[in-house]
């Protein structure tokens, strides 16, 4: 690792920190990342390998970057590809900032009062913030004096009516609820009533006595907040207490915030690029910190498991490729690539039909490529297959991806077979359950679901079997961080990374406390979402599967095993905000960059990373979140949200606030949501509601996974790894099916015809293939921004790989 490579691998990340969100959300091209192998930093490989290496070999004899240094720098660009895409800056900013818009025009979600859950929001009443609504009306109606009378006298008379017939009756009915409730919360601007409240409490609380002025809009919140305290302090038997927090949305939720203004809308007319970095502090101190701390703990993580990986043989194909891209003859260091005339056979082939398809996107030209194939007929044969999302995908237009095929190509047989066959496994699990009346949803994570929770059992099976198969181990690591003999097969850096590992968790767990999520809750979320992170990274290394989708939700998990009775409205919206971020769509999690990361650094010889490179990755990783932090909210303050990005900008930022009113609604029927309010810590596990059925179809996956690992170590002739149970069923699993089954019958036929010489043939061609598509993607990406930097328009974008 020298320090020319060092510097330039700094850079190199630096680059895609600062360019990744202008080329995704300005501009709109083929996203730069985009998965677990991104075009910016394998594009970068190849423009190093094929042209500026060349270039300094030609300007002076021994100035061309060594294999070795070029995947360092390649290995310093995956660091960072975790922060400027859709690992964290897509859904930052729209997740914090959306909500308040959609919730003026949303009236489920205002007569649940949902914002009134969120931490530091809205200072309104929400039906779960009466203790016992029989009691209050009860106690309302008899008052004769104090401030409960001075609030009933503030009362309409009609709501007074309510109130009357529902003392009588010694029950207040759901309806006559919302009316009050709502009737209290259009007190809430009277600061005269509420001063008279502040007056008659007993003993009258002297911080009370300040009441803001009311000239502007921001005071008015303030005056409403203020007349909540009231409430609270005046009322405490009956009045819940707001739920404190700063940061879970921008400006505490404050519409008409000019920070949250300018955010939607750009500069425009008025030119103000700047940042209000003190609104947004709060929340980058929130989420962004909940962002670096997951990022550090998923390196720690790596660290622990690198060795034993190593001594699996995981073949970290990702690796794998850029080592044999690079690889260079002994005599003149010059990459081996270069003079195969099989590779540039493989190159010029995908190079030339991105190149056509990509001018017919431009209307350059009336010639276009099929990119997949069309068995439309299949439709009418298969009418209840039809009702999946993605049978398209599988039967009617299967998709053909180059790279996919290539990566299957080096893959064993076992694993590529395995990848392309799950999913119409699935398919066929899918339709057997459809003609029995048992719903199979593709894709929910803020609620429990079937599928979902049937892949969360593998998920959490993997995880099991791999713990199980490096047991020692992994059991010498943990005796070792807390102060017991380490053996020599335990390298320190793994022992350090333990140690560090814990004060990670315990400061995410204490960050989530600052906006009120209980340590129970926070734990479990955060081990759970560490759990699919980790076995994500698993099947990256082991399979060379890049775009991976879990289609499970941590959330959804925690509801199977709690209910919303015991998890609680405020609980509930915190978790579901963090899996928008983190979880809802992990296709660039940190911890598999970091994995093949820290493997391009490490030593082919050493079953472990270098403690420098570790101090490097989690420098470089840092630094990452602050330059994109930078230049995604300047852009954005610039040219405002990217409105054509759907997902991130209307979809991602509703659905947990479309599941927490499904869920209020739900609540409030069964007379539950008063008492989920007030529920805390271990008092949640004396009210835990399981539902025995997703938990059964947790099991099966589980049961699913340990039956193949076990059916892969005892017979030779075991056809399916385990990672089947991991894709089934999912997006990515479907949009690549048909091109991995390509990849398995090609490398099928060249082994059992040609033997091991034939593969080694082959694999230069398979090189060339890979290299090729993502070299024409960086192509059409700065013909991209040619495009938009002369004439000022959106230039036309080119996908290769599923979105």
């Amino acid at each position: 690792m020298t320090l020319r490579a060092i510097i330039l691998g700094f850079l190199f990340a630096c680059g895609i920190s600062i360019i990744t969100y202008f080329n995704d959300h300005v501009i709109r091209q083929t996203y730069l990342i985009g998965n677990h192998f991104p075009v910016i930093v394998f594009g970068g490989l190849t423009v190093i390998v094929l042209c500026i290496n060349p270039l300094l070999c030609a300007i002076k004899s021994g100035a061309a970057l060594s294999s070795r240094e070029t995947v360092v720098i390649i290995a310093f660009g995956l660091v960072v590809c975790g922060w400027p895409g859709s690992g964290f800056f897509r859904y930052f900013a729209p997740v914090i900032s959306q909500p308040q818009t959609m919730y003026q025009s949303n009236t489920a979600w205002k007569a649940a009062n949902a914002m009134s859950y969120v931490p530091g929001v809205s200072p309104e009443l929400g039906e779960g913030h009466i203790r016992n609504w029989d009691a209050f009306i009860r106690d309302l109606e008899s008052s004769g004096d104090g401030p409960l009378y001075v609030l009933r006298k503030a009362f309409p008379d009609n709501i007074q009516k309510v109130i009357h017939n529902a003392a009588l009756r010694g029950r207040i009915q759901s309806a006559e609820r919302r009316a009050v409730q709502k009737a209290l919360n259009s007190l809430l601007d009277q600061k005269s009533l509420f001063m008279k409240i502040a007056v008659q409490s007993s003993p009258a609380d002297p911080a009370l006595m300040k009441i803001p002025e009311l000239s502007d809009t921001s005071a008015q919140r303030d005056g409403r907040w203020f007349s909540r305290r009231v409430l609270e302090k005046a009322l405490p038997e009956y009045i819940v207490p707001a739920p404190e927090g700063e940061g879970v949305l921008l400006a505490n939720g404050d519409l008409l915030h000019p920070a949250l203004q300018r955010l939607t809308h750009g500069a425009g007319k008025s030119g103000d690029t700047s940042i209000p970095w003190k609104t947004w502090w709060p929340s980058i101190f929130l989420w962004g910190g909940l962002g670096i701390l997951l990022a550090l703990a998923s390196l720690c993580l790596v660290v622990i498991v690198h060795p034993q990986w190593k001594r699996e043989l995981l073949p970290y194909p990702i690796v794998r490729f850029a080592r044999e891209f690079t690889a260079t003859d002994e005599l003149h260091h010059r990459p081996l690539v270069l003079r195969s005339q099989v590779f540039w056979a493989g190159f010029i082939i995908v190079f030339a039909y991105h190149l056509v398809n990509g001018a017919y996107v431009w209307n350059l030209t009336f010639i276009e490529i099929p990119r997949a194939l069309q068995f439309k007929g299949l439709e009418q044969i298969i009418p209840n297959a039809r009702k999946f999302d993605y049978t398209f995908a599988l039967i009617t237009y299967p998709y053909i991806y180059p790279t996919v095929i290539a990566f299957a190509f080096f893959l064993s047989l076992e694993v590529s077979f395995s990848i392309g066959i799950a999913n119409y496994l699935f398919l066929m699990l899918f339709t057997f359950m459809i003609t029995r009346g048992i719903m199979m949803p593709f894709n929910v994570s803020l609620d429990p679901s079937n599928t979902g929770m049937l892949r969360f059992g593998s998920y959490a099976g993997v995880a099991l079997w791999t713990c199980f198969i490096g047991r020692r181990y992994y059991m010498n690591v943990l005796s070792s961080t807390i102060g017991l003999r380490r053996n020599p097969d335990t390298p320190a850096s793994a022992m350090w990374a333990g140690r560090v590992l814990f004060p990670l968790l315990v400061a995410m767990v204490l960050l989530l406390r600052t906006v009120g999520l209980d340590p129970v809750l926070s734990s479990l979320m955060i081990i759970i979402t560490l759990l699919m992170f980790f076995v994500m990274t698993r099947i990256n290394v082991e399979t060379g599967a890049f775009f991976i989708q879990p289609n499970w939700g941590v959330v959804g998990v925690l509801m199977a095993v709690f209910g919303m009775g015991a998890i609680g409205p405020t609980a509930y919206i915190l978790m579901a905000l963090a899996a928008a971020m983190f979880t809802m769509d992990p296709r660039e999690t940190f911890m598999p960059f970091l994995a093949n990361g820290l493997e391009m650094t490490s030593s082919r010889v050493k079953k472990y990373v270098s403690q420098r490179a570790i101090v490097l990755t989690g420098i470089v990783l840092c630094a990452g979140f602050g330059i994109a932090l930078f230049t995604s909210l300047k852009m954005q303050y610039t040219n405002g949200l990217d409105t054509q990005d759907y997902w991130a900008l209307n979809g991602v930022p509703k659905y947990p606030f479309k599941y927490l009113t499904h869920h209020l609604s739900e609540l409030s029927a069964y007379n539950e949501l008063s008492e989920s309010v007030t529920m805390s810590g271990f008092e949640r596990f004396l009210h835990m509601n399981p539902n025995v059925n997703f938990l059964g179809w947790g099991v099966a996956g589980l049961v699913l996974v340990i039956v193949c690992s076990l059916g892969r170590l005892r017979f030779s002739w075991w056809p399916l790894h385990p990672v089947a149970f991991l894709v089934w069923g999912t997006m990515p699993g479907c949009r690549m099916a048909f091109s991995f089954l390509i990849g398995w019958a090609i490398k099928s036929a060249v082994v059992k015809l040609a033997g091991v010489k034939g593969y080694r043939a082959v694999k230069p061609f398979m090189v060339g293939i890979i290299a090729g598509e993502v070299s024409v993607m960086i192509f059409w990406t700065i013909v991209g921004a040619v495009y938009f930097f002369t004439t000022g328009m959106i230039p036309k974008t080119y996908d290769i790989f599923p979105l």
